[in-house]
């Protein structure tokens, strides 16, 4: 497989969100049993890895659990995730 080059938007909702979660204290592991969100998926996501969810409709659910779990309000989090997908189509 193809390595993607990853968007822009989704790097940056990645460390925003990683960033909000060190400031919450909480572990990835918290993060994932709050939110029941594997372990995994909210790495991928940290590393704006968010082709690795399976689909946009995940990529931008988990997204948004994950923004609510550390207190982070929504923040535009589905239009970075779309604009992550649209800019893969280029």
């Amino acid at each position: 497989m193809a390595t993607l080059q990853r968007p822009a938007s989704w790097l940056e909702l990645g460390a925003d969100l990683s960033m909000a979660r060190e400031h919450a204290g909480m572990s990835v592991g918290s993060v994932a049993e709050r939110t029941k969100i594997g372990r995994h998926q909210i790495e991928a996501i940290e590393r704006g890895d968010l082709d690795m969810l399976a689909a946009p409709l995940y990529a931008v659910s988990f997204a948004r659990k994950f923004a609510a779990a550390v207190g982070k309000t929504d923040g535009g989090v589905r239009e970075r995730v779309m604009r992550g997908y649209s800019d893969l189509r280029r």
